[in-house]
């Protein structure tokens, strides 16, 4: 009986029988805090009031607009949970209910249909039975009262020639499009070549290699439209998902920086520091902590006790230090940093992530830093290679700047990898440079004993912070005051 009310249904469109589709699609705007704002049509335009006709999608006004942007390429990046996939799916729908649409809703492999979106499409259409009288689900195509279709395809899976064939394509969905090839996006792109064709892309990043990451968001394409979209950022995203993502980033913070942070996925043998952890922490209780197991002891008057529990405070007071890397059209970075020497830890309480500065804006930032911190006249450690700049914040703008003494960055860094550090969450530069610092590699993709360019701002400044020289005729480290 199925088959035949599929038959006479195609039979019905044939003859014109069905007409055009009456249903309105319509998009309950709301805020990344799930606040609703407004309902408007396909086009942004305000809709006043409910119709009968009217077939409701929610979504967040952010993606809503990078949708409907109108660019060629629309790439929505980041986590998982973040809605992306979601979004994608309704606004496609939406767009099959306007007009015909032939859609391609593709992936690198697809061993079978239920790897595809097809059940997410379905998932979306059946939760409306207006929907689903609209769309006719088969097995491995989803079929428009309209003429619309939604066709599902693995790149890999079909020649050049089949893959080709899809030339009255009017829309391609690349779905977890991390995983194209070069290749097969060179094959994709010149294929869906019908006037105003458009491509929506949905990933999570995964290696500065991958066609999509080096095409539209490492070098900025030009006919593309870049949305980066997270977990947190989705407001019907589960509590579930939220927890579990929460102790993902406690236990293993960088596949937490990946999964769900929309980060590129560190290779453990490549990734120089996988010694940190992000977490909040107060900082006087780790002060306290130390002062409590310091020998301070209960002999001598009580004036003797607390005068030795003072000296005690003032002596692991002194542990705070702050180093800085200069940049100009790159950012220059300053950190504040604790170390707790006896149990080899390191604390990073505070960051200045700034780009386009002259050598009078870094002694604003600088001398706003030091404030916020309650560090007015402390010394910090910068750059060596421009002591011009260092002599200027110091004879120029009154500040305590010193140069580190030059030494070898492999050998800073192996002194940092033998200490535990401690970020606090708002220090989101320091804490994506740290997961994203990586050794170079050589041809076989091994790395080299060299870290490799880019996202080495921070880690400088953690250097420079806690290293004074190291002597060069000895190889000896002579490190701040207390290591």
């Amino acid at each position: 009986m199925a088959n035949v009310e599929a038959l006479k249904r195609r039979l019905d469109k044939a003859a014109g029988i069905l007409g055009e589709a009456t249903l309105r699609p319509i998009f309950h705007l709301h805020t990344e805090e799930g606040s609703p704002l407004r309902y408007v049509n396909i086009q942004g335009g305000k809709i006043p009031k409910m119709e009968p006709q009217d077939v409701p999608f929610t979504m967040i006004e952010r993606m809503f607009n990078d949708l409907t942007s109108g660019k060629r390429f629309t790439i929505l990046e980041g986590g998982r949970g973040s809605g992306k996939s979601y979004g994608v799916a309704s606004y496609l729908i939406a767009r099959a209910l306007i007009k015909p649409e032939r859609v391609l809703c593709c992936r690198e492999v697809q061993v079978s249909i239920v790897q595809s979106s097809k059940s997410l499409l379905e998932k979306i259409i059946r939760s409306d039975a207006r929907l689903l009288d609209f769309f006719e689900i088969q097995r491995d195509v989803i079929i428009g009262r309209n003429g619309s279709e939604f066709l599902f395809r693995g790149v890999r899976d079909y020649s050049v020639d089949a893959i080709r064939s899809f030339e009255s394509i009017s829309i391609c969905w690349p779905e977890e499009s991390q995983n194209l090839t070069r290749k097969s996006w060179d094959i994709l792109v010149p294929t869906v070549r019908v006037e105003g064709s458009q491509f929506f892309v949905t990933m999570n990043r995964k290696s500065i290699n991958d066609a999509i990451y080096k095409e539209f968001i490492e070098q900025k394409h030009p006919e593309a439209r870049v949305g980066k979209y997270l977990l947190w950022e989705n407001p019907w995203a589960s509590e579930t998902l939220k927890r579990d993502a929460e102790i993902l980033k406690t236990t293993n913070f960088s596949r937490w920086d990946h999964v769900y942070n929309g980060q590129i996925e560190s290779l453990s043998d490549v990734r120089i520091f996988d010694n940190f952890i992000v977490r909040d922490f107060d900082i006087e209780d780790v002060v306290k902590r130390r002062i409590d197991t310091m020998r301070i002891g209960t002999f001598g008057t009580r004036r003797e006790r607390a005068q030795r529990w003072e000296e005690a405070k003032a002596r692991i007071d002194a542990d705070f230090h702050i180093g800085v890397d200069f940049g100009f059209i790159d950012p220059t970075v300053s950190l504040l940093v604790y170390k707790a020497t006896e149990a080899r830890e390191l604390f990073i309480l505070d960051e200045i992530y700034k780009t386009d500065l002259d050598v009078s804006g870094i002694a604003r930032e600088i001398r706003q830093f030091l404030q916020r911190n309650n560090r007015e006249g402390w010394p910090f450690y910068c750059d060596s290679a421009r002591p011009e700049i260092v002599a200027e914040l110091k004879n120029r703008y009154g500040l305590n700047a010193h140069s580190v003494r030059k030494h070898r960055i492999k050998d800073g860094i192996d002194i940092l990898k033998g200490w535990r550090i401690w970020i606090l969450p708002h220090c989101e530069n320091c804490i994506r440079e740290l997961g994203l610092y990586s050794w170079k590699v050589n041809q076989n993709g091994d790395p080299l004993p060299e870290p490799a360019p880019g996202h080495d701002h921070c880690p400088d400044a953690l250097r420079y912070s806690v290293i004074s020289e190291i002597t060069s005729s000895t190889g000896e480290y002579e490190i701040l005051k207390g290591w």
